[in-house]
Order: structure tokens, then sequence, then C-alpha cells
């Protein structure tokens, strides 16, 4: 992995990126929560090593970390579960665990930035088991019902949102997520 990141290295470089040396300061960004000032991004990449950007700008798959130390060792900006990617046990709760598990280690890196926790959403939260599934998108618009897809959007957000994820890939159902759970 590490030959690949030199090669990124080299092309984030190329493109105006730092030197690679981080500023002294460790102070980790603004959380971004409600009523929370939004980090400072130029300073907040200003302090960052390659590494570490090449790492934020990275969304690996959960089934192809080697440990969850991965998440902190190569500074992830974002982790998916693809198709069929699932933790052990496969409800709720275990998915809930999973994600606090690896934010935890996102937050133990340096600069303290937030992972984002992707979930493939196509079919609603189609990874769990027992979580309701829908026609995929084009289904829904074939309804021509935007009622019944915002119904259907509304519980994809709502079982992705009490998994833990906090981003949905693969549906229109986005937009609705960030609405009723952020």
């Amino acid at each position: 992995m590490r030959p690949s990141l030199a090669l990124l290295g080299l092309a984030l470089a190329a493109c105006g990126g730092s030197s690679g040396a981080p500023s002294t300061s460790a102070t980790p960004p603004a959380s971004g929560s409600v009523g929370q000032p939004a980090p400072d991004v130029a300073d907040l990449i200003g302090r960052m090593t390659v590494d570490e950007k090449i790492g934020q700008i990275t969304q690996a798959e959960r089934g192809y970390l080697v440990t969850e130390d991965d998440i902190r060792d190569y500074f992830l900006g974002s982790v998916l579960s693809g198709g069929g990617s699932a933790p052990a046990g496969n409800n709720p709760a275990a998915w809930a665990d999973m994600c606090d598990r690896y934010q935890s280690r996102a937050l133990e890196t340096r600069l303290r930035i937030p992972l984002l926790y992707g979930a493939d959403a196509v079919h609603g939260h189609n990874n769990l088991r027992g979580a309701v599934m829908f026609p995929h998108d084009i289904g829904l618009g074939c309804t021509r019902n935007p009622a019944l897809v915002e119904q259907v959007e509304r519980a994809t957000a709502e079982e992705v949102a009490a998994s833990g994820v906090n981003r949905l890939t693969g549906t229109s159902g986005r937009k609705i997520f960030e609405r009723f759970t952020m």
C-alpha cells in the first residue's frame, strides 16, 4: 500500500500540495456540530502531511481493512460497506458498534478528523439483515409518485442512521438522509 501512497503523494505535490511537513499545530478541527463553527479547511489542509491528505481522499471498502487500526494508520477519510459488506452479527447494534469503533480509530489521528462511513443503500439499507428492501431508484421513478419515493427515502435514511452509518451511496435518498438526520 505504501508504494501507491507515494505515487499519489507525488500527484498531490504536483497539484500544489504542501511539502509534506506538517505544521507544529496539532489542534483538531472544529466538530462541525450544530452550533459549532465549521473548521478552517484551508488551515487544516495546510497542517496536513502528504500521507494525511492521501488518506483523507481515500475511501476503503470495509472488507479490505486488514485491521481496524488501518483507519488510524493510513489516515482514512472514508470507509464503505459496499454490496454484501456487513459486520459480524449484521444487526443494527453490530453496525453501530462497528461505526463507533471505526470513528474512534479516526479520532486517534493527529488532527482528529472524523471518519465518513458509507453504506451502499441502493435498495434501502440492503446490507443490514432485516432491513426493508425497496426497488432500485429507476423502478421507484417509474411509479411517478414523488410521495412514495419520499417515503422510501425516509425509511432508508432512518434505518441507515439507526445503524450508525453517516453517509449513503447509490441512492436518491441522500438528500432525505441529510435533511432528516443531520
